[in-house]
């Protein structure tokens, strides 16, 4: 299987990059900002977009070195097996997208309740107010939305998918595998109402991609 090719430090150099690189755009965000001449309430929605196109792009040039390094071609890796098909692979993708919504429901209820219960205020995550909230150019709202459920995801699939957990599979059991990698997604986001959630994503992907 491929995940026999990947290293330790493979996953470590990804992780940088994907921490990384977000540090770079936070500090990148304010000069291209005056340089673009917007005003200074567009600057979480420009770090934003900066980040949707700098973070898979960075990334996936990497995951592309390290796969090359290892002997094999990153696109054998997002491809489906031969058996499967593409077809098959979006409709299975499709069915189990659908079969972990109520999971996610019940997981956003019970972690909600969980940070009532200690006191951390609520909010929805700062790309849903970007694109939902007015004062921002139409452009860099549509960039963000097409970027932000395509090519970021589909780095982080490679990254805590393809690359963290089958690494982890190596090292314990399928259970605390598919909960240590997915804590490190959910935690990864920074946004403290979106860990309960995003875990149940990230146990739901895993399970599916098993």
């Amino acid at each position: 299987m491929l995940f026999r090719s990947w290293h330790d430090m493979d996953a470590l150099t990804l992780l940088g990059v994907f921490i990384g690189a977000q540090f770079v755009i936070a500090l990148l965000a304010a000069p291209v900002r005056r340089l673009t001449g917007m005003p200074p309430a567009s600057l979480p929605a420009l770090a934003l977009g900066l980040q949707t196109i700098l973070l898979p792009a960075v990334g996936f040039v990497c995951a592309r070195g390290l796969a090359r390094r290892r002997g094999f071609r990153l696109r054998e890796l997002l491809a489906p097996p031969p058996t499967v098909g593409w077809w098959r692979s979006i409709g299975f993708g499709a069915l189990a997208y659908l079969a972990m919504m109520p999971l996610v429901g019940a997981g956003t209820y019970v972690w909600s309740e969980v940070l009532r219960a200690v006191n951390v205020p609520m909010a929805q995550q700062p790309v849903v107010d970007i694109l939902l909230g007015g004062g921002y150019p139409m452009w860099l709202r549509l960039q963000i939305m097409l970027l932000a459920t395509t090519l970021v995801p589909a780095f982080e699939e490679v990254l805590f998918r393809g690359v963290i957990l089958p690494l982890a599979l190596r090292r314990t059991t399928p259970g605390r595998a598919i909960a240590a990698t997915a804590f490190i997604f959910a935690a990864l986001h920074l946004h403290a109402p979106s860990v309960g959630p995003l875990f149940v994503v990230a146990c739901a992907l895993s399970l599916a991609t098993a």
